[in-house]
């Protein structure tokens, strides 16, 4: 089986792939239009799954979960745009990122995919299924707060509520590693394979 070090690299490639590809239209329209809906989609997929749908030859359960984490992690950018104290939070003092907005481009994701608590994947606490109902809860908190009027002061809370649902998507991962490791050793291998794309 492929290591999570190796898991990393690949999901860090595929970013850089899709980045290149898409830019900024991740956040194009705001956090509601936009990005929620982002996450939205992928979680509205773990629930077709979870209710016994089979997964699609062009999406398989891994590329669901690793994107749900991407966007996830995503979202944490756009928040440490809104707030210097969510900034902080997330990024500290860290020199090596640029001061370009967080958001744009690959470094801050990068940064915060590589410093990402991954002992859930190497130790799966529960199933599937318990793990994928644990996402789905962990979003639904998450867009409970956004829905309402946006207020600056809740940020730190959104974030808070963004590294829960990140937390619950690595535990998922996890899962996804033991239960199905042929899918997983062939997204792996897949996107490891892939050139680093640099914008």
């Amino acid at each position: 089986m492929t290591t999570i070090p190796q898991f990393i690299d690949a999901v860090s490639n595929l970013h850089r792939e899709k980045d290149a590809a898409y830019g900024n239209s991740w956040k194009k329209r705001g956090e509601l239009i936009s990005i929620m809906a982002n996450i939205a989609r992928k979680v509205d997929r773990l629930e077709v799954v979870l209710n016994g749908a089979q997964t699609s030859r062009d999406e398989s359960l891994i590329d669901t979960v690793v994107d749900l984490l991407v966007y996830s992690l995503k979202y944490l950018t756009f928040l440490a745009d809104q707030d210097p104290k969510v900034d902080r939070l997330l990024f500290g003092a860290n020199p090596t990122l640029e001061a370009r907005p967080r958001s744009d481009g690959t470094d801050a994701l990068d940064w915060l995919l590589r410093t990402l608590d991954t002992t859930p994947l190497a130790t799966p606490a529960a199933d599937l299924g318990e793990t994928t109902r644990r996402t789905i809860a962990a979003y639904e908190r998450l867009e409970r707060l956004v829905r309402r009027k946006p207020d600056p002061a809740e940020f730190g809370e959104r974030a808070e509520l963004a590294r829960a649902l990140i937390g619950a998507t690595t535990a998922l991962l996890g899962a996804v590693r033991e239960a199905e490791p042929v899918d997983w050793d062939s997204f792996v291998e897949t996107w490891r394979a892939r050139p680093k794309v640099h914008p």
